[in-house]
């Protein structure tokens, strides 16, 4: 499970991942239900794991978990 320093808002995600005109919170919230997105819920806020995130590249990503 992911330890809370490694988690960030997903409003707070949106905010710093995307340059230019973010993804609509729509389409956040349906990544986040689908998969796509890891997300944790805790209450009624969704974060976004950032350890289960990656890279987005697979060799990368493999090298990192060891």
């Amino acid at each position: 499970m992911a330890t809370t320093e490694n988690l960030i808002r997903i409003k707070e995600y949106r905010r710093t991942c995307f340059t230019g005109k973010p993804t609509c919170m729509t389409t956040l919230y349906r990544w986040a239900e689908d998969g796509t997105l890891p997300t944790v819920r805790r209450g009624k806020l969704l974060f976004v794991d950032l350890d289960a995130l990656g890279t987005g590249n697979a060799l990368v990503d493999s090298v990192l978990r060891g």
